[in-house]
């Protein structure tokens, strides 16, 4: 899986929640990873010994940042055109089975014509497997986007002909036929809760909050 880069975006204050993640990620990843930081003073990026690439972005579109993230470093060619991405949230965690479930997904639809994979029937938290053309048009719908509130994040996750729904971009998508599952409210960070969702095609728990207004939205883990 020599072409699979993964793709977390976050910001500074999130630095519990994206280390949490990071010593879950498969070792054969650790030399394969983007992390997209959002709230920095310009755009930037750095590529570092290990191989792995850390880009710095001067807005905070939450998600949607790893569009804008990912397209700047196939533009100025630090990655391969061929390369697939695996879209993560810095609030996931992997299970001892991510690595050969992704290579099963990508042996199973590189020859496709698909250039998103969504992994799940509804593509929860717009987590899924890209390639370089829906980089290409995702950075265009979200290329003006520069700030935007956690509540609009959310109404573009889950409603699909939301004007910057990223199910509404303009490639081939196919949504996998299974549903995420609830596994319920558990202590994540520390003594802080969090509900939890299994993405089971990919051996992935995703951790969140429910929230009903801006306001109920916590600024750090």
């Amino acid at each position: 899986m020599d072409s699979l880069y993964i793709v977390i975006p976050t910001v500074k204050s999130y630095k519990v929640a994206l280390d949490l993640l990071l010593l879950s990620l498969p070792e054969q990843w650790k030399t394969k990873l983007i992390i997209v930081y959002q709230k920095e003073k310009e755009e930037s990026f750095t590529v570092f010994a290990d191989n792995h690439i850390e880009v710095y972005l001067d807005r905070n579109i939450y998600e949607y940042g790893s569009w804008i993230g990912v397209n700047l470093l196939l533009e100025n060619k630090i990655i391969p055109d061929d390369s697939w991405f695996l879209f993560l949230h810095d609030t996931c965690k992997c299970g001892p089975k991510t690595y050969e479930k992704c290579q099963d997904l990508l042996n199973s639809f590189t020859d496709s014509e698909f250039d998103i994979i969504w992994l799940t029937l509804k593509g929860e938290s717009n987590i899924g497997l890209f390639r370089r053309m829906a980089i290409t048009e995702g950075a265009k719908m979200y290329g003006n986007e520069y700030t935007m509130t956690k509540m609009d994040a959310i109404d573009y996750e889950q409603r699909h002909y939301s004007k910057l729904s990223p199910k509404k971009i303009n490639v081939p998508q196919l949504f996998l036929d299974t549903d995420k599952i609830l596994t319920g409210i558990k202590p994540i960070y520390g003594v802080h809760k969090r509900t939890v969702f299994y993405i089971e095609t990919i051996d992935l728990e995703k951790y969140y909050v429910m929230i009903y207004s801006e306001e109920q939205h916590p600024q750090a883990p």
